[in-house]
C-alpha cells in the first residue's frame, strides 16, 4: 500500500494511517485473523491498538525497545 504525503497531515500521522489502512485490508478485505502484531514504539499506534484492537496481542520490536 502506498500513501501520498498529501493524504495525511504529517509524517508522524502517516504511521498510524498506514497501520489503519493495512489492518483494514487484512481484517476486512482479506478476512484474515491477526493474533499478534509487532511495531515500533509509536505512541499513537500503541493507543490505537489498545483502544480499537484489544484482541490483537500488540508487541514492540526489540530493536526499538533497546534503542530507547
Amino acid at each position: 500500500m502506498i500513501f501520498q504525503s498529501n493524504e495525511v497531515s504529517s509524517s508522524n500521522a502517516m504511521e498510524l494511517a498506514g497501520l489503519k489502512r493495512g489492518l483494514k485490508f487484512l481484517l476486512e478485505d482479506k478476512q484474515m485473523k491477526i493474533e499478534s502484531l509487532t511495531t515500533d514504539r509509536h505512541i499513537s499506534v500503541k493507543c490505537y491498538m489498545g483502544k480499537d484492537h484489544p484482541d490483537i496481542d500488540h508487541r514492540f520490536d526489540v530493536w526499538h525497545v533497546a534503542k530507547g
